[in-house]
């Protein structure tokens, strides 16, 4: 009975009513059976027997004592003749008995003739177990087939051609005809025109003659004496000239070639070379439909197995055709590759049939339905590859960075290979990945994502494609903890694909974990439109939604939760969105690092996102809502009491330059005198009678000469402007406050020797001014954004601060004196500029739908009028509060003036005492 694969077998004893049963693959030994006979059932007249479990599975899981022989012909590349182990039909079911416990043998069979009868005999007569074989029939059980192979012609390629028919062959006969006649009939008109005009031109086979001369581009004489004579040479001489050109360029370019024999692409092209026909009998059943075919092949065929024999008659013998799988002849390909570099045989265009390669097993085989089903698995995993080929097609573009994790799977697109421990994963640090491809069977995801998310490359809005594995609804509910929502289950078994829908109800705190079904891998391609749907609700009516802020006013307030311009525009924002606002304050100690600070805060889901005016690139920001200059404050002029200014009015410089030009006109003076003995004055007296006229004294002059005239003018004319100069701005300064000099610059912070007043993380923006950054280094006081520090620069005088403008603009009631005026002001150009946002944990769903409404109450004035609720009316900053000292930049013109005087009135005086001595 076991030799008949019996084995689903009850024996009834009628005398006891006793059932019974053997187990011939206990010992899990296909070829030694066990033939004990075992009690499993009664029969009784108290009642009916037990009919539960009457004929139990007898196949055992593992067949780890059984030698499992396969029949297989020796044909590359499925079977290699010296190389028991070498072929992919070889390696595929010795992997398959392999994975079911056996070990695997394989045994040759060199009847090229394989038949059904001849099977069916090897099998009988139990030389192998089961057979690989590419053909199919009803008398036998067969696997699933493992492999689809296309079925081709193959034929001779084409030739190159040694005759030379090219010559004649370059146009075609019709083109031929035509021509020759058209020269005919021109010659033929040629002949009949000459002797209609009675002028003899020549016989009508000189006619010809000269045409073809003409074709051939040879000088002939044409005596033209009428209009009808010009015509027609005109277009004797344009179409020879065209004709002959068009045929040479061809056939330079015939020539510059190979010239190939016409391939052949189709049935009756075989028919018309008379080729020979190579195949199996069996497969002239695919031809029924073609008769013409089928009785050629019929006569000319010859009997061809898989081997190289007949596709060697095709490449050299060029008398052959032959129908072939491709999977065999891509192999044979390199022998058949010649000198040329082209394949001396070559396949029809379009694929005749199509053959499965499978396994033949008698009926009943115990062990048909696992290696069926192992060859299921074995090519489902391929099915899957190729599905997962697809996805990544898809959803993935060629800049989009991959990454492969403990998967064996290969693609043909460039990705980082992640094997071992999530450890190992952290190390990565370029770009975010795009796409993660996880085998959840070697993979612990949740070990994956604890470790991996603090990644620099990693983010939540990645997709994740999971591939195996079982995932538990607590599972789904830690991966919705990291907001990742694109992702795919993909089994490996089934090729199913499922996801989940964890805002589903509206709740961004308590997700769904609910897998449902959106397609499945099989060998049809899969319908990759839709696998990564958007999984956010429109409103999130059944979620509270917390935000963080500062209370930093007026963004937001520490005792009031709906005041503030941040507090106020989220709100809005999440009513819009159909959630319910909340907002708490959480203060960062300043000198602690604001954006770790920032992130750990929405890490322990303190809040669902954080306002700032701070950008941290590791998380996910919003939409701007406003942008804000930052200067530096610094304390505004003080009145200056000290009088100084009635010497500061003008320069230093100034003043030097002043006095060297009264002593230098007092000495000229005096020298001038002394020339003309005139002594009567001393230089003193010179310089004081200078002096006289600068404090519009009477000083009397005696003009003598035109030099004496030139140096009182200039005397007179610079004691004037100065003068009246020193005296104007002296009554300017007088008449109102007068003011330190107002601080405009780094450089004035410096020579003030001010304490600098920001956030310890802001030094870095500092770094391209050498000079300052060591100043602020030295003079750095941690300030937070409360009142502390402008206090100190506005009432102590001794520091500057940097601020946002914003905040200080709604201080500045605090700080306006009894003048009116303000006792800080800011630096007039800008350091800096910050922008307030919502900052998101990496992948936050709702960041969208918050960027989206932020957009539309910007575009639509909402914020704007929001902030000016908020703003303060001030005192306009003035940066005129001191007064101005005149230097040489504003006073040379006199000076030039006074100089160029001088050396007029030396040059005439030079004169004036040459001409007196000569």
């Amino acid at each position: 009975m076991v030799s008949y694969y019996v084995v689903n077998v009850i024996f009834l004893n009628t005398d006891s009513g006793m059932l019974e049963t053997f187990f011939p693959f206990e010992q899990a030994d296909f070829h030694h059976t066990n033939t004990n006979l075992r009690v499993i059932g009664e029969c009784s007249a108290s009642g009916l027997v037990e009919y539960h479990d009457l004929f139990p599975n007898k196949i055992p899981e593992k067949w780890k004592n059984s030698t499992i022989t396969y029949c297989y012909i020796p044909i590359e590349p499925g079977a290699f003749e010296n190389d028991k182990k070498k072929g992919f039909a070889i390696e595929i079911h010795s992997l398959i008995l392999e994975r079911m416990g056996a070990t695997p043998n394989g045994t040759k069979t060199r009847n090229l003739r394989w038949g059904v009868e001849i099977m069916r005999q090897t099998l009988v007569s139990r030389y192998c177990d089961f057979s690989v074989s590419a053909m199919g029939h009803d008398a036998f059980d067969l696997t699933y087939p493992y492999h689809l192979a296309e079925m081709y012609w193959f034929v001779p390629s084409p030739a190159i051609n040694q005759n030379y028919n090219f010559i004649l062959g370059t146009f075609t006969t019709s083109v031929w005809l035509i021509c020759l006649g058209t020269i005919l009939a021109v010659a033929l008109f040629w002949y009949f025109l000459g002797h209609f005009l009675e002028e003899e031109h020549g016989t009508f086979l000189e006619k010809i003659v000269l045409t073809f001369m003409l074709l051939l581009e040879q000088g002939i004489e044409l005596n033209i004496l009428r209009k009808s004579e010009f015509i027609l040479y005109t277009i004797l001489i344009f179409s020879t000239f065209m004709m002959g050109n068009i045929y040479k360029s061809k056939l330079l370019y015939v020539l510059s070639g190979q010239h190939y024999e016409e391939t052949i692409t189709t049935e009756e092209g075989i028919m018309e070379h008379n080729l020979k026909i190579g195949l199996l009998p069996l497969y002239i059943q695919f031809f029924q439909d073609h008769e013409n075919f089928v009785a050629y092949m019929r006569k000319n065929y010859i009997s061809c197995g898989i081997d190289t024999t007949c596709e060697d008659m095709v490449a050299f013998a060029r008398n052959t055709a032959v129908l072939r799988p491709t999977i065999v002849t891509d192999y044979h390909d390199k022998r058949y590759i010649g000198e040329d570099g082209r394949l001396k045989r070559i396949k029809f265009p379009k694929s005749t049939t199509f053959i499965y390669y499978t396994c033949y097993f008698l009926p009943g085989q115990p062990i048909y339905e696992q290696v069926n089903q192992y060859t299921h698995r074995l090519l489902q995993n391929g099915i899957v590859s190729k599905c997962i080929t697809g996805i990544l097609e898809n959803y993935t573009n060629p800049g989009s960075y991959i990454a492969k994790v403990n998967s064996e799977y290969e693609f043909d697109v460039p990705m980082v290979q992640i094997r071992g421990s999530p450890t190992e994963i952290t190390s990565f640090t370029s770009s975010k990945f795009d796409f993660f491809i996880i085998d959840l069977d070697k993979t612990n995801i949740l070990e994956f994502l604890q470790l991996f998310h603090e990644a620099p490359n990693f983010h939540a809005s990645s997709k994740f494609l999971c591939i195996g594995g079982n995932i538990s609804s607590n599972s789904l509910k830690i991966i919705a903890s990291y907001y990742i929502v694109n992702v795919i289950f993909l089994d490996k078994e089934s090729g199913v694909l499922e996801t989940f829908f964890p805002f589903e109800k509206a709740n961004l705190h308590h997700s769904n974990t609910n897998l449902q079904v959106i397609g499945k891998c099989s060998e049809c391609s899969v319908d990759y439109h839709d696998l990564f749907p958007n999984k956010l609700p429109k409103k999130w009516k059944n979620s509270n939604i917390t935000f963080c802020h500062n209370g930093n006013e007026p963004m937001g307030f520490a005792n009031d939760a709906n005041k503030g311009i941040a507090t106020e525009i989220h709100r809005l924002i999440l009513m819009r969105m159909g959630a319910t606002p909340n907002s708490t304050v959480i203060k960062a100690n300043i000198n602690s690092s604001r954006l770790a600070f920032r992130k750990k805060i929405l890490k322990l889901k303190l809040c669902d996102f954080y306002i700032s005016g701070f950008v941290d690139s590791t998380l996910d920001l919003g939409f701007p809502f406003y942008i804000d200059l930052i200067y530096w404050f610094v304390p505004s002029p003080a009145i200056n009491e000290n009088y100084n200014f009635i010497l500061g009015t003008l320069s230093t410089s100034v003043w030097l330059v002043w006095f060297t030009a009264l002593i230098c006109l007092a000495l000229y003076w005096k020298f001038l005198c002394y020339l003309r003995n005139k002594t009567q004055n001393s230089f003193l007296g010179k310089f004081l009678s200078i002096f006289k006229m600068f404090l519009e004294e009477t000083v009397k002059f005696k003009i003598l000469s035109n030099s004496d005239f030139i140096l009182y003018t200039i005397i007179i004319f610079g004691t004037f402007m100065m003068g009246s100069i020193y005296k104007g701005r002296i009554l300017y300064v007088l008449s109102g406050f007068h003011y330190e000099e107002t601080i405009s610059s780094e450089e004035s912070i410096m020579k003030h020797n001010f304490k600098i007043g920001f956030l310890p993380n802001h030094l870095r923006w500092f770094r391209d001014q050498k000079k300052f950054f060591e100043y602020i280094s030295k003079h750095h006081q941690p300030c937070g954004f409360d009142v502390k520090c402008e206090d100190q620069v506005a009432f102590e005088r001794n520091m500057t601060v940097l601020r946002p403008l914003l905040i200080t603009e709604y201080r500045n009631k605090r700080y306006i004196g009894e003048d009116g005026r303000l006792k800080r002001i800011r630096l007039p150009n800008p350091t800096m500029f910050t922008y307030y946002i919502a900052l998101f944990l990496p992948g936050q769903p709702i960041l969208k739908q918050i960027n989206q409404y932020t957009h539309y109450l910007y575009q639509n004035g909402i914020i704007s009028m929001i902030i000016s609720k908020y703003s303060v009316e001030t005192p306009e900053q003035s940066m005129n509060f001191h007064r101005s000292v005149l230097t040489m930049q504003h006073l040379k013109l006199v000076f030039v003036l006074w100089l160029v005087g001088l050396i007029a009135a030396c040059v005439i005086f030079s004169l004036e005492i040459t001409r007196s001595f000569g």
